[in-house]
């Protein structure tokens, strides 16, 4: 049997494990290109572009249905996409932020932070509120989404900082 059809074998029944194996290696090198520009693009952007040009071919060569995840080998992106890369994206960022950075901010700091963090979160849940959400859960889970969008941790620093 040929080496390259036991791994492709392999990978297809282990589709997970495969995408986390796909995502690294698209981290790994969208990282080595950021360090050619110098931090000036930074690492995750260049991969969330990667990402996004992989889930166009995905949706041309499948005409649009389930995208990436409806080639075999990849059908455990689909399974890592949602909930699951979003919770995990969560916890990466969390470990992201430094405290002896945000002590280095003083008071203007950490209110200028707690300030955007709560802004961010209240214009996320009213703008589900008139986007047609009008239940809690809806409404927090959006303002959560707004709020990880507009905040996150510095590349530069490690600090959290508003966007």
């Amino acid at each position: 049997m040929d080496i390259f059809k036991v791994i492709s074998n392999v990978f297809v029944q282990n589709g997970l494990v495969f995408s986390f194996m796909l995502i690294g290696l698209i981290t790994l090198i969208t990282y080595r290109i950021s360090a050619l520009t110098k931090g000036k693009i930074h690492g995750s952007a260049i991969a969330i572009f990667a990402g996004l040009i992989l889930a166009y071919i995905g949706g041309i060569t499948t005409g649009g249905s389930k995208g990436l995840a409806s080639i075999p080998l990849f059908a455990g992106v689909g399974m890592m996409g949602g909930g699951m890369f979003r919770d995990f994206a969560i916890v990466s960022t969390a470990f992201g932020a430094d405290l002896r950075e945000i002590k280095k901010c003083g008071v203007v700091g950490v209110v200028s932070l707690l300030l955007g963090i709560l802004s961010s979160f209240v214009v996320g849940c009213v703008m589900a509120y008139f986007m047609g959400y009008p239940d809690v859960v809806s409404m927090v889970t959006i303002g959560a989404g707004g709020l990880y969008l507009c905040c996150g941790p510095c590349y530069r620093c490690g600090t959290w900082c508003i966007i």
